[in-house]
């Protein structure tokens, strides 16, 4: 896959058909059913990008099994069945989850509900089904990184954004330094999700409904009670497609701010570290201030103004009503018990 920078305007050439199932495994250094990496992807109308996020999948040059997850939230278009035609051709790579019922309208997070509960994998690399990686070698390349850093839990990369038509519309780099620090990854910083690869620490959420949309922003802030990152720069490429129907890429400023204040209260309730209690105070503490600070920026602010005051009146209100409720149920029972053994 070429890796050369076009012009801005320039076409990033798309990924080459990939090469058989059995030619990819020949050069596997152990069983396929105990893969080193899991792909978890996500898929919803993407008729016309998943073939080239799944060839970049397969393209991958490793010496470890990997394998392809891939989740369908019940696309209308032709998406599930281009799914279904690479499993049958790579059956033993690729494991589709193909939804009857969209499951993000919902509130569940198709990645933590259906993806990560059944990855195998030591690491989980993203990519969603509108994108795609560019290095052949990016799985090896963030793997090894992750084996020779044992105290950091993701590894990141540069991307390149292009539109629809494949067209170079300019450069993402997210990191400056090579090492984020734990807090500075619990703080959730701009780390595009199709560069991610991360140890499977194993993670919460997977039951819950009403979730925020932007959860990958809460995922680098959970990560964060497990260890720092590395950013390896253009060391590693990939695709990050802005285009018509685009979960985030073309929403309004506006949407984004609200969708960015759900995650950041979100993570100030929820974020909890077992290993690093001044961890949780601080990074609560981040999220909050951001929140404010995401709601000063959006004049005007009345979306994102609800959502805060939601989450105030939940903490200032409702959590204290509950334990007042709790407490006299309580002597209601104990009094009820009484009675009974007069």
């Amino acid at each position: 896959m070429s890796e050369e920078q076009p012009n801005v305007g320039g076409i990033v050439p798309k990924p080459p058909e990939p090469r058989p199932e059995a030619e990819i495994m020949a050069g596997w250094e152990g069983e396929a059913e105990k893969p080193a990496v899991s792909i978890c992807c996500i898929t919803y109308n993407h008729e016309k990008f998943i073939k080239d996020a799944l060839n970049s999948f397969l393209c991958q040059v490793t010496h470890f099994p990997f394998e392809i997850l891939i989740h369908d939230d019940a696309s209308n278009d032709l998406t599930p069945e281009i799914i279904e035609e690479y499993a049958s051709r790579y059956p033993r790579i690729i494991k589709p989850v193909l939804q009857k019922d969209n499951q993000f309208s919902k509130g569940i997070s198709p990645n933590f509900s259906f993806n990560f509960p059944r990855a195998k994998g030591d690491y989980i690399a993203l990519c969603e089904g509108d994108d795609f990686w560019i290095s052949e070698d990016k799985l090896r390349k963030q793997w090894s990184e992750l084996e020779r850093e044992p105290d950091c839990v993701m590894c990141f990369h540069d991307a390149k954004k292009i539109d629809d038509d494949n067209r170079f519309i300019s450069d993402m780099k997210p990191g400056r330094s090579k090492f984020l620090t734990r807090f500075e990854l619990a703080k959730a910083p701009f780390t595009p999700t199709l560069t991610r690869m991360f140890r499977n620490v194993g993670f919460p959420w997977r039951n819950e409904t009403g979730l925020p949309a932007a959860m990958d922003v809460c995922l680098a802030a959970y990560l964060s009670q497990f260890g720092g990152a590395v950013y390896l720069g253009n060391d590693v490429v990939s695709a990050y497609r802005v285009h018509v129907g685009g979960a985030w890429s073309l929403k309004s400023k506006y949407q984004k701010i609200r969708l960015t204040v759900d995650s950041r209260l979100y993570i100030a309730e929820h974020f909890r570290s077992d290993r690093n209690d001044d961890l949780s105070g601080k990074a609560s503490l981040y999220h909050m201030g951001s929140a404010v600070d995401e709601i000063y920026s959006g004049m005007p602010f009345l979306a994102v103004l609800n959502s805060f005051l939601k989450y105030v009146f939940f903490r200032a209100f409702w959590i204290p009503v509950k334990k007042v409720l709790w407490k006299i149920l309580t002597l209601k029972k104990r009094w009820m018990l009484r009675k009974c053994d007069e």
